[in-house]
Protein backbone atom coordinates (compact mmCIF):
# COMPACT_ATOMS: atom_id res chain seq x y z
CA UNK A 1 0.00 0.00 0.00
CA UNK A 2 1.42 3.63 -0.90
CA UNK A 3 0.99 7.07 1.72
CA UNK A 4 -1.38 9.50 -0.21
CA UNK A 5 0.87 12.48 -1.89
CA UNK A 6 2.05 14.94 -0.04
CA UNK A 7 -0.01 18.38 0.01
CA UNK A 8 0.09 22.20 0.90
CA UNK A 9 -2.08 22.76 3.90
CA UNK A 10 -4.41 25.58 2.90
CA UNK A 11 -5.32 28.34 5.95
CA UNK A 12 -7.55 26.34 9.00
CA UNK A 13 -10.76 28.07 10.43
CA UNK A 14 -11.33 25.93 13.46
CA UNK A 15 -14.58 26.23 15.40
CA UNK A 16 -17.53 24.91 16.92
CA UNK A 17 -20.94 24.06 16.24
CA UNK A 18 -22.72 23.87 19.36
CA UNK A 19 -26.13 22.68 18.26
CA UNK A 20 -24.19 19.11 17.95
CA UNK A 21 -21.15 19.61 19.72
CA UNK A 22 -19.28 18.55 16.57
CA UNK A 23 -15.78 20.40 16.42
CA UNK A 24 -14.76 21.32 12.94
CA UNK A 25 -12.24 22.77 10.57
CA UNK A 26 -12.65 24.45 7.47
CA UNK A 27 -10.87 24.22 4.37
CA UNK A 28 -10.84 27.58 2.77
CA UNK A 29 -10.19 28.74 -0.49
CA UNK A 30 -9.35 31.71 -2.69
CA UNK A 31 -11.21 34.69 -1.00
CA UNK A 32 -12.93 32.97 1.69
CA UNK A 33 -13.66 34.58 4.92
CA UNK A 34 -13.97 33.68 8.59
CA UNK A 35 -16.93 35.41 8.24
CA UNK A 36 -18.67 33.44 5.51
CA UNK A 37 -18.40 30.04 8.23
CA UNK A 38 -21.82 29.18 7.95
CA UNK A 39 -22.63 26.25 6.11
CA UNK A 40 -26.08 26.86 4.81
CA UNK A 41 -25.42 30.37 3.34
CA UNK A 42 -25.32 30.29 0.24
CA UNK A 43 -23.41 33.32 -0.83
CA UNK A 44 -20.41 32.21 0.79
CA UNK A 45 -16.99 31.86 -1.09
CA UNK A 46 -17.10 28.04 -0.91
CA UNK A 47 -13.94 25.83 -0.84
CA UNK A 48 -12.06 25.80 -4.39
CA UNK A 49 -8.11 24.23 -3.29
CA UNK A 50 -7.38 23.98 -6.65
CA UNK A 51 -6.67 25.43 -10.62
CA UNK A 52 -7.22 22.81 -13.00
CA UNK A 53 -7.11 24.78 -16.39
CA UNK A 54 -7.45 21.12 -18.19
CA UNK A 55 -9.17 17.64 -18.16
CA UNK A 56 -9.68 16.24 -14.91
CA UNK A 57 -6.19 14.34 -14.00
CA UNK A 58 -6.51 10.65 -14.58
CA UNK A 59 -6.08 8.25 -11.20
CA UNK A 60 -3.38 6.22 -10.77
CA UNK A 61 -3.82 3.35 -13.25
CA UNK A 62 -3.19 0.50 -10.20
CA UNK A 63 -6.78 1.21 -8.87
CA UNK A 64 -8.44 -1.66 -10.52
CA UNK A 65 -12.48 -2.07 -9.84
CA UNK A 66 -13.29 -6.04 -10.14
CA UNK A 67 -16.85 -7.85 -10.30
CA UNK A 68 -14.85 -9.78 -7.43
CA UNK A 69 -14.35 -6.56 -5.09
CA UNK A 70 -17.89 -6.02 -5.76
CA UNK A 71 -19.28 -8.99 -5.40
CA UNK A 72 -17.06 -9.57 -1.99
CA UNK A 73 -18.05 -6.27 -0.45
CA UNK A 74 -22.24 -7.58 -0.81
CA UNK A 75 -21.50 -10.74 -0.17
CA UNK A 76 -19.64 -9.48 3.31
CA UNK A 77 -22.76 -7.48 3.94
CA UNK A 78 -25.08 -9.93 3.60
CA UNK A 79 -23.11 -12.30 6.02
CA UNK A 80 -23.66 -9.63 9.07
CA UNK A 81 -26.38 -7.59 7.94
CA UNK A 82 -28.20 -8.36 11.59
CA UNK A 83 -25.08 -6.99 13.00
CA UNK A 84 -24.42 -4.46 11.14
CA UNK A 85 -27.90 -3.00 11.24
CA UNK A 86 -27.71 -3.30 15.05
CA UNK A 87 -24.87 -1.20 15.76
CA UNK A 88 -25.14 2.69 16.93
CA UNK A 89 -22.00 4.43 16.15
CA UNK A 90 -21.17 7.99 16.54
CA UNK A 91 -25.39 9.03 16.50
CA UNK A 92 -24.35 12.77 17.24
CA UNK A 93 -22.36 12.81 14.03
CA UNK A 94 -24.54 11.51 11.60
CA UNK A 95 -27.15 14.09 12.90
CA UNK A 96 -24.74 16.75 12.03
CA UNK A 97 -24.18 15.24 8.71
CA UNK A 98 -28.21 15.06 8.10
CA UNK A 99 -28.69 18.64 8.88
CA UNK A 100 -26.04 19.75 6.05
CA UNK A 101 -28.64 18.67 3.53
CA UNK A 102 -30.64 21.77 4.71
CA UNK A 103 -34.04 22.76 6.14
CA UNK A 104 -36.87 20.09 5.78
CA UNK A 105 -40.15 20.48 3.95
CA UNK A 106 -42.47 17.53 2.27
CA UNK A 107 -41.78 19.12 -0.62
CA UNK A 108 -37.99 18.72 -0.76
CA UNK A 109 -36.69 15.53 -2.01
CA UNK A 110 -33.39 13.39 -1.03
CA UNK A 111 -31.68 10.32 -1.84
CA UNK A 112 -29.39 8.66 0.13
CA UNK A 113 -26.85 5.94 -1.76
CA UNK A 114 -25.40 2.77 -0.07
CA UNK A 115 -28.21 3.49 2.59
CA UNK A 116 -27.09 0.14 4.67
CA UNK A 117 -29.84 -0.82 6.56
CA UNK A 118 -31.65 2.54 6.31
CA UNK A 119 -31.25 4.29 9.77
CA UNK A 120 -30.35 7.73 8.25
CA UNK A 121 -32.95 7.56 5.76
CA UNK A 122 -35.67 6.97 8.14
CA UNK A 123 -33.79 9.81 10.50
CA UNK A 124 -34.90 11.94 7.33
CA UNK A 125 -38.04 10.88 6.87
CA UNK A 126 -38.66 11.84 10.42
CA UNK A 127 -37.93 15.01 9.54
CA UNK A 128 -39.96 15.36 6.80
CA UNK A 129 -38.06 14.85 3.32
CA UNK A 130 -39.48 12.77 0.89
CA UNK A 131 -36.96 10.14 0.63
CA UNK A 132 -35.56 7.30 -1.73
CA UNK A 133 -32.73 5.42 -0.31
CA UNK A 134 -30.23 3.10 -2.91
CA UNK A 135 -28.48 -0.34 -1.42
CA UNK A 136 -26.76 -3.34 -3.27
CA UNK A 137 -27.22 -5.33 -0.34
CA UNK A 138 -30.41 -7.37 -0.40
CA UNK A 139 -30.75 -7.93 2.79
CA UNK A 140 -30.16 -4.64 4.01
CA UNK A 141 -32.79 -2.84 1.37
CA UNK A 142 -35.99 -6.01 3.17
CA UNK A 143 -34.98 -5.01 6.45
CA UNK A 144 -35.04 -1.40 5.80
CA UNK A 145 -38.46 -1.63 4.26
CA UNK A 146 -40.10 -3.25 7.15
CA UNK A 147 -38.41 -0.74 9.39
CA UNK A 148 -39.08 2.44 7.33
CA UNK A 149 -41.95 1.81 5.26
CA UNK A 150 -42.60 5.61 4.45
CA UNK A 151 -38.78 5.57 2.68
CA UNK A 152 -38.81 4.27 -0.70
CA UNK A 153 -35.73 1.64 -0.71
CA UNK A 154 -34.92 0.41 -3.89
CA UNK A 155 -32.12 -2.08 -4.36
CA UNK A 156 -29.25 -0.10 -6.97
CA UNK A 157 -26.04 0.51 -7.64
CA UNK A 158 -24.72 3.97 -5.87
CA UNK A 159 -22.42 4.22 -8.17
CA UNK A 160 -24.85 4.84 -11.22
CA UNK A 161 -28.63 5.65 -9.49
CA UNK A 162 -31.33 5.37 -12.48
CA UNK A 163 -33.47 7.89 -11.87
CA UNK A 164 -34.38 11.45 -14.13
CA UNK A 165 -31.74 14.15 -13.98
CA UNK A 166 -32.48 17.06 -11.53
CA UNK A 167 -34.75 15.12 -9.21
CA UNK A 168 -33.48 15.77 -6.12
CA UNK A 169 -32.82 17.98 -3.60
CA UNK A 170 -30.51 16.50 -1.82
CA UNK A 171 -28.23 13.33 -2.30
CA UNK A 172 -26.23 11.80 1.00
CA UNK A 173 -23.93 9.54 0.98
CA UNK A 174 -22.82 8.32 4.42
CA UNK A 175 -19.17 6.70 4.24
CA UNK A 176 -20.47 5.18 1.21
CA UNK A 177 -17.49 5.40 -1.44
CA UNK A 178 -15.33 4.50 0.90
CA UNK A 179 -15.74 1.05 -1.30
CA UNK A 180 -16.07 2.65 -4.40
CA UNK A 181 -12.09 2.71 -5.79
CA UNK A 182 -10.57 6.32 -6.82
CA UNK A 183 -11.01 5.96 -10.44
CA UNK A 184 -14.76 5.50 -9.83
CA UNK A 185 -15.54 8.30 -8.07
CA UNK A 186 -15.28 11.29 -10.42
CA UNK A 187 -17.88 9.77 -12.85
CA UNK A 188 -20.07 8.75 -9.86
CA UNK A 189 -19.98 12.46 -8.82
CA UNK A 190 -20.87 13.62 -12.01
CA UNK A 191 -23.77 11.42 -11.39
CA UNK A 192 -25.35 13.02 -8.71
CA UNK A 193 -24.35 16.16 -10.07
CA UNK A 194 -26.83 15.63 -12.84
CA UNK A 195 -29.80 14.39 -10.29
CA UNK A 196 -29.93 17.37 -8.14
CA UNK A 197 -31.81 20.28 -9.13
CA UNK A 198 -31.10 24.13 -8.87
CA UNK A 199 -30.64 24.90 -5.13
CA UNK A 200 -29.43 21.07 -4.44
CA UNK A 201 -27.08 19.96 -1.74
CA UNK A 202 -24.56 17.11 -2.04
CA UNK A 203 -23.09 15.83 1.16
CA UNK A 204 -20.44 13.07 1.15
CA UNK A 205 -19.08 11.84 4.71
CA UNK A 206 -15.22 10.48 3.50
CA UNK A 207 -12.01 9.72 4.45
CA UNK A 208 -8.07 9.81 3.79
CA UNK A 209 -5.13 8.96 5.04
CA UNK A 210 -1.45 10.39 4.58
CA UNK A 211 -0.40 6.04 5.31
CA UNK A 212 -2.62 4.31 3.39
CA UNK A 213 -4.61 4.55 -0.16
CA UNK A 214 -6.79 1.88 1.45
CA UNK A 215 -7.10 -0.50 4.32
CA UNK A 216 -8.66 -4.05 4.60
CA UNK A 217 -10.80 -4.80 7.64
CA UNK A 218 -10.35 -9.11 7.35
CA UNK A 219 -12.80 -9.51 10.26
CA UNK A 220 -16.00 -7.05 10.65
CA UNK A 221 -19.12 -8.08 12.85
CA UNK A 222 -17.23 -11.65 12.64
CA UNK A 223 -17.67 -12.29 9.00
CA UNK A 224 -13.82 -13.71 8.74
CA UNK A 225 -14.24 -15.83 5.57
CA UNK A 226 -14.28 -12.52 3.61
CA UNK A 227 -12.65 -8.65 3.81
CA UNK A 228 -13.72 -5.35 3.48
CA UNK A 229 -11.72 -2.62 1.57
CA UNK A 230 -12.11 0.61 2.63
CA UNK A 231 -10.94 3.18 0.16
CA UNK A 232 -9.25 6.28 1.97
CA UNK A 233 -9.90 9.26 -0.59
CA UNK A 234 -7.84 11.91 -1.02
CA UNK A 235 -9.70 15.18 -0.14
CA UNK A 236 -7.49 17.49 -2.76
CA UNK A 237 -8.29 15.00 -5.77
CA UNK A 238 -12.24 15.03 -4.30
CA UNK A 239 -12.53 18.81 -4.20
CA UNK A 240 -10.88 18.56 -8.24
CA UNK A 241 -13.75 15.58 -8.97
CA UNK A 242 -16.35 17.57 -7.01
CA UNK A 243 -14.93 21.16 -9.20
CA UNK A 244 -14.91 19.30 -12.58
CA UNK A 245 -18.43 18.17 -12.01
CA UNK A 246 -19.78 21.19 -11.91
CA UNK A 247 -20.10 21.99 -7.88
CA UNK A 248 -18.28 25.67 -8.39
CA UNK A 249 -19.70 26.06 -4.78
CA UNK A 250 -17.56 23.35 -2.54
CA UNK A 251 -16.02 22.56 1.59
CA UNK A 252 -14.63 20.31 2.92
CA UNK A 253 -15.03 19.99 6.82
CA UNK A 254 -12.99 18.36 8.97
CA UNK A 255 -14.20 15.97 11.23
CA UNK A 256 -13.61 15.05 15.05
CA UNK A 257 -15.53 12.16 16.71
CA UNK A 258 -14.30 10.42 20.12
CA UNK A 259 -16.48 7.37 18.69
CA UNK A 260 -14.40 7.02 15.40
CA UNK A 261 -10.79 8.14 17.32
CA UNK A 262 -10.63 4.94 19.46
CA UNK A 263 -11.20 2.87 16.73
CA UNK A 264 -8.10 0.85 16.14
CA UNK A 265 -7.99 0.39 12.55
CA UNK A 266 -8.51 4.23 11.53
CA UNK A 267 -5.88 5.01 14.41
CA UNK A 268 -3.31 2.07 13.23
CA UNK A 269 -3.63 3.74 9.42
CA UNK A 270 -3.71 7.40 10.22
CA UNK A 271 -7.36 7.91 8.87
CA UNK A 272 -9.07 11.08 9.02
CA UNK A 273 -12.41 12.10 8.74
CA UNK A 274 -13.98 14.52 6.55
CA UNK A 275 -17.58 15.86 4.88
CA UNK A 276 -17.21 17.35 1.29
CA UNK A 277 -20.43 19.87 0.37
CA UNK A 278 -20.99 20.68 -2.90
CA UNK A 279 -24.21 23.28 -3.54
CA UNK A 280 -25.76 23.33 -7.07
CA UNK A 281 -26.47 27.23 -8.21
CA UNK A 282 -30.32 28.01 -8.05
Amino acid sequence: MTGASARDAPPISTGMDWSTSTIFSTWWGPGATAESSDLLDRDANLLQPLECDGPLPVFRSRYVMSLDSTRDTILTYEGIADYYASVEDDLELRSYLRDLLGPSTPDRRILEVGCGPGHDAGQLRAKGFEVTAIDLCEPFIDRARVRYPEVDFQLMDLRAPEFEDASFDGVLGMAALVHVVPEDVPPTIERYRSLLKPGGRLVLWMADSPKVDYYDVPDWGGASSRHLRMWCHDRTMLSMAMKHAGFDDHRIIQLQSDYYARMARLQENDVSLYVIVGAVSP
